[in-house]
């Protein structure tokens, strides 16, 4: 009995391990989490999420304010969003509840983002049933992972998208070795609400599904379990196509059309992004091959690693060759398209420390050596570094402070940009004054904190409106208010993030269009500079590690790196302002 007993606690112990390690990474993940405002991504589900519970639909315009992200390319014939909903249904839990308040639109995401670890030490236990301490090392690596901890807790769809993707991956694998058909909808379930999440994400991983399971198991399944299979494609088709077809969802305005020449360099950035984001380390990935080896050698199975690894690069192929992203635009992989691998990564590290930990003859030191690698890992980037020139900027060829320096983040309060222009505008900024910011996606931000008090105008440029968003009906947008074109009102004031080239242009051309005086090159309006915020101009809060910073920027240059605030003046003529004769 006695024996019996030690088994049945022996058995649960794992899963005890995985809820501990999930409650460490909610008190991690809920600790402060409105101690930053918004940045500009979480801004539009926090507006269109507003504008549902005060509408009832997902139209862009509140009666105020337009959400004009780059000339109205978010928006479809009738304004109304032309993103996933499901992201919005999330937020709009915590508005409902909490209000409109920052920690409000973030909960509700870091709390369905929890979900995934469980999923994922689910996920692991049932590849690799006969490495019960790999589900562990993979839960206890996903709920301390800095980058894990950052993409939950944004107001946006990273986190829907990381668990119910895990939820569709470990659906997938139990239906395998189901006979009942239960676990084939489940599949078709989360499928589904990963389209709804995402649609070209959810898309991509269905496919890598697909290709994988009929290289691995289009030969041996039986009759009954393709039928369960098709039933869940038919299932997953219903519940997507008609919505797609009606929807339209092939057509997106707000994205690049990159050349198919740049993607193989592409998959080298988002391989190398792994890295980088201490996802998936390199040194960790040679350790693996290292140890796969002698383990094989030494009679040893790798049942599970193979499809599990066929998975993992056919969904990165996949989604690079869907993927919107213009390398001529930035110098980093787009990673956002990339976090359904998070969950995997974790479940293709607790197999490699489960490897270490049966490897090494001693179990008890094999145990610590595993332990210690993971703690290594998810404290510092050590195991990430690159000879310099690797990454972009150099930025994991010094040593870095991870899991640390998120806690000092989380536990100190510091000036952001954001939050300081809105304070300014509530402070300083009269009733339905005009306003407007460069560059064009911080005026959104400060529109869900400031869009009561002041109006957001000449927002759009017409003929680049048309040309990106054929859709969109300038005259209905005319119909709201002329002012949201820049060719129809010079606001009253002009926020600028930084002394950049897009400001002064932006500066310039609303001289130009709206100040020319017939017969002279003196403007009838000028902007003048009325005042400095002293912070930094760049939001540095997005979850990406290389665009991420922990504390307060310093040592910036107060003449071009700060926040600064122009209004419009009239420009005395010059006739004016000559002395009497």
């Amino acid at each position: 009995m006695d024996s019996q007993n030690d088994s049945h606690s022996s058995s649960r112990r794992p899963l005890l391990l995985c809820l501990c390690f999930t409650a460490v990474a909610a008190g991690l993940v809920l600790f402060n989490i409105g101690n930053t405002y918004f940045w500009d991504d979480e801004s539009y589900t926090a507006l269109f999420t507003k504008n549902l519970l005060e509408t009832g639909g997902f139209s862009g315009w509140d009666g105020r304010n337009l959400i004009a992200f780059r000339n109205g390319s978010l928006l479809d014939e009738n304004l109304n969003s032309i993103n996933p909903p499901l992201s919005y249904f999330v937020c709009a839990a915590g508005f409902k509840l909490m209000g409109y308040t920052t920690a409000a639109g973030r909960i509700p995401f870091a709390l369905l983002g929890l979900f995934s670890i469980p999923a994922t030490f689910f996920l692991t236990r049932t590849l690799f049933p006969k490495r019960p301490g790999a589900a562990v090392f993979a839960a206890a690596y996903l709920a301390l992972s800095v980058s894990f901890l950052l993409y939950i807790k944004q107001c946006r769809y990273y986190s829907p998208v990381i668990s119910f993707s895990a939820l569709t991956t470990l659906s997938y694998f139990l239906a395998l070795r189901a006979t009942k058909i239960s676990w084939h909808l489940g599949l078709a379930l989360f499928a589904t609400l990963l389209f709804y999440a995402h649609y070209m994400i959810g898309i991509a991983l269905m496919m890598s599904l697909a290709a994988v399971f009929l290289i691995f198991h289009a030969r041996e399944l039986s009759r009954r379990q393709w039928i369960q299979f098709c039933i869940s494609g038919a299932v997953f088709s219903l519940l997507v196509l008609p919505y797609a077809v009606a929807k339209r969802i092939w057509v997106r305005p707000d994205f690049e059309r990159p050349p198919f020449s740049q993607k193989f360099e592409l998959l080298w950035w988002n391989l190398r992004e792994l890295n980088t984001c201490a996802w998936l380390p390199w040194i960790v990935v040679i350790l693996g091959i290292v140890l796969a080896v002698i383990h094989r050698r030494r009679g040893g199975s790798l049942s599970g690693l193979g499809e599990m690894g066929a998975l993992f690069m056919v969904y990165l192929v996949v989604s690079t060759v869907l993927s919107p992203q213009d390398l001529r635009k930035t110098a980093f992989a787009d990673t956002r398209y990339l976090v359904v691998l998070i969950p995997l990564c974790a479940t293709l590290v607790g197999f490699i420390l489960s490897l270490v930990q049966t490897l090494i003859p001693n179990r008890t030191r094999g145990t610590a050596l595993a332990w210690a690698i993971l703690l290594v890992s998810v404290f510092t980037n050590f195991l990430s570094l690159t000879p310099p020139g690797v990454a972009p900027s150099n930025f994991t060829s010094k040593p870095r402070w991870l899991l640390p320096a998120y806690i000092q983040e989380i536990t100190h309060d510091y000036p952001e940009p954001y939050r300081a222009a809105s304070d300014f505008i509530r402070k300083n900024l009269p009733k339905d004054a005009t306003l407007l910011a460069a560059p064009g996606y911080a005026n959104y931000p400060l529109m869900f904190y400031t869009g009561d008090q002041v109006l957001f105008r000449g927002l759009l440029i017409a003929a680049e409106t048309q040309r990106r968003n054929a859709n969109l009906s300038l005259d209905e947008v005319h119909k709201l208010d002329a002012r949201l074109f820049a060719d129809a009102h010079a606001p009253d004031f002009f926020i600028t993030f930084g002394a950049t080239p897009e400001a002064e242009q932006l500066i310039r051309a609303l001289i130009q269009t709206h100040g020319t005086r017939p017969g002279t090159e003196n403007p009838s309006l000028t902007y003048k500079m009325v005042a400095t915020l002293d912070v930094f101009a760049h939001s540095m809060i997005r979850p990406e590690l290389f665009w991420r910073s922990f504390k307060p920027v310093t040592g910036y240059d107060p003449r071009t790196q700060a926040v600064y605030v122009f209004q419009r003046v009239a420009n005395p003529s010059p006739a004016s302002t000559e002395p009497n004769q």
